[in-house]
């Protein structure tokens, strides 16, 4: 499980973003907000959908939730 704030990379793009929210009850649907020049783009991902950045260094996955 991700965190409100934490920063991943779309699989399915392979752009970064940040996660701005967590719909429940499971699965869990995050949405996020993609790195994008000039439009702003939110997009709905699942878990297995999402992966620690690689540009920034990310964070690790054992800092993950759950």
């Amino acid at each position: 499980m991700w965190r409100i704030g934490q920063r991943v990379r779309d699989r399915t793009t392979g752009k970064e973003g940040e996660i701005i929210r967590i719909t429940l009850p499971s699965p869990l649907i995050y949405r996020l907000r993609l790195d994008d020049d000039d439009v702003p783009l939110v997009v709905y991902r699942y878990d297995h959908q999402l992966d620690v950045p690689s540009s920034r260094g990310g964070t690790a996955p054992q800092d993950r939730c759950g």
